[in-house]
């Protein structure tokens, strides 16, 4: 139990001072958007990846690969077919920002600059669409977006096999470091606890559901793929706070876990298209 208890307070110490040395850079983003068209873009998707693996130093290791996998650009396609252009922002799933050192030294992002660069984007470019896209662990990040911040929006909440398997145990001690720089949580709710948090009525009774699994009233259209096979997948269908499932649509598909991700897949192809029909639903193409 001391040695434990020492483990944990070197840790924790370790966590701290890399905080302070880097305090204005990882707990005080600002919005890094890089847009240099004429005009707003009509769409805006913000893109969170997911855990770096099994068996990794999460979430210190995880790093932004929805575009490299095109998940970002097949669903930005089906807005362009319709004369809409389109901006990414690509995050990790972490709290902080950090370099990666591991290749060329860019910053990967995470959801302190999220939650920067959404709201720079919701305020100055208030026609946008706002589309929030999430795999595996990341899911958890943009539906807390939301949790978090009740009267912010978007028109596509899009969830690529969301998991929480770990999440709170790979995020605990980067909140706790947070939550003491600011001198106690800024949110209205504490993120860091968003596996089986949400009491969710259903006709069996009211399920904890986690965070990943409820489409917060932010979202006006909520795309869900999960996938039927392997041990690590998304095995409960999205539900509103209330229990209802208006404007959620699902896919269950027998690809793997990492392969929802992949452009071309049928995971993705179905997201493309129900975005499409929706879209040509909703307003003539421009």
């Amino acid at each position: 139990m001391i040695l434990a208890a020492l483990a944990l307070g070197v840790a924790l110490l370790t966590v701290w001072t890399a905080v302070r040395r880097s305090t204005r850079f990882r707990y005080a983003p600002k919005p890094h958007i890089a847009w240099t068209g004429p005009s707003p873009p009509d769409v805006v998707i913000f893109a969170v990846s997911g855990r770096c693996g099994l068996r990794c130093n999460a979430p210190d290791a995880n790093r932004e690969y929805l575009t490299e996998t095109g998940a970002t650009e097949q669903i930005a396609g089906a807005f362009h077919r319709l004369g809409l252009s389109s901006y990414v922002l690509a995050y990790r799933a972490h709290l902080f920002n950090a370099q990666d050192r591991s290749r060329d030294g860019s910053t990967q992002y995470g959801f302190l600059q999220l939650e920067a660069d959404f709201d720079w984007a919701r305020r100055n470019w208030p026609a946008s669409r706002r589309v929030l896209l999430g795999h595996s662990h990341g899911v958890n990040w943009t539906h807390n977006l939301l949790r978090l911040h009740p009267g912010w929006s978007v028109d596509y909440l899009i969830d690529l096999d969301g998991v929480c398997l770990q999440w709170e145990e790979d995020n605990a001690r980067y909140f706790e470091a947070y939550y003491a720089s600011r001198g106690g949580n800024p949110w209205r709710l504490d993120p860091s606890k968003s596996c089986n948090v949400e009491p969710v009525p259903s006709d069996h009774g009211h399920l904890l559901l986690d965070v990943k699994d409820v489409a917060y009233p932010g979202a006006r259209s909520d795309l869900e793929v999960r996938t039927a096979q392997g041990q690590v997948r998304d095995r409960t269908p999205n539900r509103r706070p209330d229990g209802s499932t208006r404007g959620l649509f699902a896919l269950v598909t027998g690809e793997s876990h990492p392969a929802t991700a992949i452009a071309g897949t049928k995971a993705l192809d179905w997201v493309a298209r129900t975005v499409l029909r929706l879209e040509e639903a909703r307003e003539p193409a421009k």
